[in-house]
């Protein structure tokens, strides 16, 4: 489907959650998207809709956006601070520490999924000083000194379940509750 067609569609419906992923869909759907306000969940993986396209939009109604698989540059939060977003799905990106600043601001920001990306040790301190309550760290370059060390308490953290070793694993959950092994909420 291409940008017109869907542009009609999107006014005709009524749903809540709204995934686009693997379309040839562009920047030129989202001036429409800001207008479905009834849309607040948003899956934009491997689409043509780039950070750019989502700043200008200023798409305020999102509570849950995922950008699983795009380059990801933290553009867009620059210029959009969509104030309800509670969910944002990172995984499989380009995100990388320098580019998490932007997002760990976002001001209702609950739940980052940061699976499969660079994400070190360095980028667990600027996530401690969140509200983030839970972060998926599954496939990451997080080492288990640096989410002990991070004093990441009080926060749910999803792990592969060979990420650490039995030892480490135990040290983590003296300060956080871990998930091993299973799929962060969407």
């Amino acid at each position: 489907m291409s940008d017109a067609p869907f542009s009609a569609l999107l006014s005709s419906l009524n749903c809540f959650k709204l995934s686009i992923n693997r379309t040839a869909l562009t920047d030129n759907i989202l001036p429409s998207l800001a207008l479905a306000t009834r849309v607040q969940g948003l899956q934009l993986g491997e689409t043509r809709i780039t950070e750019r396209g989502l700043a200008n939009a200023q798409i305020q109604h999102l509570t849950r956006l995922s950008l699983n698989g795009k380059q990801f540059t933290g553009e867009c939060f620059s210029a959009w601070r969509p104030s309800l977003l509670i969910s944002l799905d990172l995984s499989n990106s380009s995100v990388t520490d320098q580019t998490l600043a932007n997002v760990v601001s976002l001001p209702a920001l609950a739940f980052l999924n940061l699976a499969n990306t660079g994400i070190t040790d360095a980028g667990l301190a600027m996530i401690t000083k969140t509200q983030i309550y839970a972060i998926d760290l599954r496939g990451t370059k997080v080492t288990a000194a640096g989410l002990c060390d991070s004093k990441i308490s009080g926060k749910e953290i999803f792990l592969d379940i060979n990420q650490f070793t039995s030892e480490e694993v135990r040290r983590i959950r003296k300060n956080s509750k871990v998930y091993l092994g299973q799929e962060f909420p969407w």
